[in-house]
Formats: structure tokens, C-alpha cells, sequence
């Protein structure tokens, strides 16, 4: 079991890393095509995401992926609505999904 440990971290690293490269790839092509989400959340004095905003842009992001739901950009949008609103399992779920279909597989819900 000792042995395994070391392993299985160097693979759930390079997973992770492997992720986030590919969420990045995701954003520099909605970037380029202008379809990144823009910062429309309101803010507290102190600078965090006011909590109502951030759920007033999660539900409008969430019913344009129910609109689109093999949409690559829609799902990425979606993840970056579920982290705004804290949400980073859903969110890590919905960015898998957007590589996902981006990359021409399907993954199950």
C-alpha cells in the first residue's frame, strides 16, 4: 500500500495538471472568439462576490446550458458560474464537461 500512494499522487497530479491545461486551452479559444464570460458580478465593500449576483448569473448560465446542452461554451460558462457562486465540485464536473465536448467525447452526467 506504501508503494501505491506515490503513484497514484503522480497520476492524480498529472490528471490534474492535464485538467487545467486543457481548461486553459478552452479559454484562450473563447477568448479569441469573444465568447468568454464577462465579470458582471457585483462586489462587496471588501472585494468577495455578493452572493445574489453571483446566483442571479449562475441561473442565467445554467438555463443557456440546458438551452445548449452539447455546447462546449455553454458548459465552460457554467463552470465558471458554479466557481463564482463557490461551488468547485460542480464546477470541476462542468469544466470536465466542457473539455469533454470540446474534445468530441461524452462523459456521463
Amino acid at each position: 500500500a506504501e508503494r501505491i500512494l506515490p503513484v497514484y499522487a503522480r497520476w492524480f497530479l498529472g490528471k490534474t495538471a492535464q485538467c487545467a491545461r486543457r481548461a486553459n486551452a478552452g479559454a484562450a479559444e473563447l477568448d479569441a472568439e469573444g465568447g468568454l464570460p464577462v465579470d458582471e458580478l457585483k462586489r462587496t465593500p471588501g472585494g468577495r462576490i455578493d452572493r445574489d449576483s453571483a446566483d442571479e448569473v449562475f441561473a442565467r448560465r445554467k438555463a443557456e446550458t440546458e438551452a445548449a446542452p452539447d455546447d462546449w461554451r455553454s458548459w465552460f460558462r457554467l463552470a465558471v458560474a458554479y466557481h463564482d457562486a463557490r461551488d468547485t465540485p460542480r464546477a470541476r464536473k462542468a469544466m470536465q464537461r466542457a473539455i469533454a465536448l470540446h474534445d468530441g467525447r461524452t462523459i456521463e452526467a
